[in-house]
């Protein structure tokens, strides 16, 4: 399945076409010169922010936007969705034998996810869960710094999924104060991409209701990117 979304041009889904739409802007900016604009001129009026989320995943396509085009977006999606199954395996190496394996990669939200066109998810979901794998081994600072970009990539989504799991390993945590110093040093580089979130037109613009609604529903989903190994692992 990756490799049939990675051939492809471009992949037609509810969420994939803001990936082609912010990863042509910037492309288009950035190789003719311009450098990459606070705002994308062309959405909301010309309030649309060139950066809602996605920061990573969307300028890394943007810089292979020369050799692959639209391509690009597509690769972006396949390459996440395999970094996502070996970041899994790397934060749960307990699950890489046998049919805990097969659990792990018949999770609806990993499989759902490229097959959807969530690239901004699977990279930092990548992030979050490589984070996970070098805190259980030791490396604490390595594992904040993770953490960290994977919420500087998806706020909305990564911010409370993160909290979730780690209010969840306080009651088993050898230490709670250092896992909670780390949680927070992880969320103090976000707070501005948080920011953008709430500031973007398609937030402002959505009632209160849709903003509530969307919320438990976009997390709910993309959270058990990450929720399944670590039950499974539980």
């Amino acid at each position: 399945v990756l490799c049939a979304i990675g051939s492809l041009d471009i992949v037609v889904t509810l969420d994939s076409m803001s990936n082609y739409g912010h990863v042509w802007w910037i492309a288009d900016q950035l190789w003719a010169g311009q450098g990459i604009p606070w705002r994308m001129d062309v959405l909301g009026a010309g309030n649309a922010l060139t950066y809602p989320y996605g920061m990573l995943p969307w300028t890394t396509a943007a810089l292979l936007w020369p050799l692959l085009g639209e391509q690009s977006v597509s690769v972006g999606l396949a390459v996440g969705g395999l970094l996502a199954v070996l970041a899994t395996f790397y934060a749960a190496p307990e699950l890489r034998q046998g049919w805990w394996a097969v659990a792990v990669l018949v999770n609806p939200a990993l499989v759902m996810a490229p097959i959807a066109g969530q690239m901004p998810v699977l990279w930092a979901g990548t992030l979050l869960l490589g984070g996970i794998g070098r805190w259980r081994r030791g490396r604490h600072v390595a594992a904040v710094v993770r953490v960290a970009l994977a919420h500087v990539n998806h706020p909305a989504v990564l911010l409370p999924v993160t909290a979730v799991v780690v209010a969840a390993w306080l009651f088993w945590a050898p230490d709670r104060r250092r896992l909670l110093v780390a949680f927070a040093a992880s969320v103090l580089p976000a707070l501005p991409a948080a920011y953008l979130v709430v500031a973007s037109p398609v937030f402002v613009d959505s009632s209160l209701r849709d903003k509530v609604v969307n919320f438990f529903g976009t997390v709910g989903m993309r959270g058990l990117v990450v929720a399944v190994p670590l039950c499974l692992v539980a």
